[in-house]
């Protein structure tokens, strides 16, 4: 058997549409099911600022500090992927950093969104 159960998306609070707003609704299948057609790897958002962000990207979360990391993010950039999506609690920032340097894809054509804790905002320094 490939892919989900019948029962995987159970407990899955689903997103019903993009446009007007965001409504969960219960049993609404596996991720992504409701999304419309025009949501893909490629379809952007537009930014207030006029600029477009992808809507989906690579995300590094417990991927370890190091080659793996690094390789991932590379193939990712490789394959046409312009966000990617890290922490510092992850721990792999430095590798992710690594990779986009490696990649040859210029800095202002990647989105990069991370989190910090609330300590960590620099806004006192």
């Amino acid at each position: 058997h490939v892919g989900p159960s019948a029962d995987a998306g159970k407990a899955w609070m689903g997103v019903c549409r993009l446009s007007g707003g965001m409504e969960p609704r219960p049993d609404s299948g596996p991720p992504f099911a409701n999304f419309p057609a025009a949501a893909s790897a490629s379809a952007p958002i537009e930014l207030i600022d006029g600029r477009s962000m992808p809507l989906f990207g690579l995300g590094v979360y417990q991927s370890p500090p190091g080659k793996e990391t690094e390789n991932a993010v590379a193939w990712a950039l490789q394959a046409g992927y312009r966000l990617i999506d890290t922490a510092a609690l992850y721990r792999n920032e430095t590798s992710v950093g690594a990779a986009m340097r490696r990649s040859g894809v210029s800095r202002e054509d990647v989105f990069v969104t991370t989190k910090l804790w609330d300590d960590s905002h620099g806004y006192d320094e």
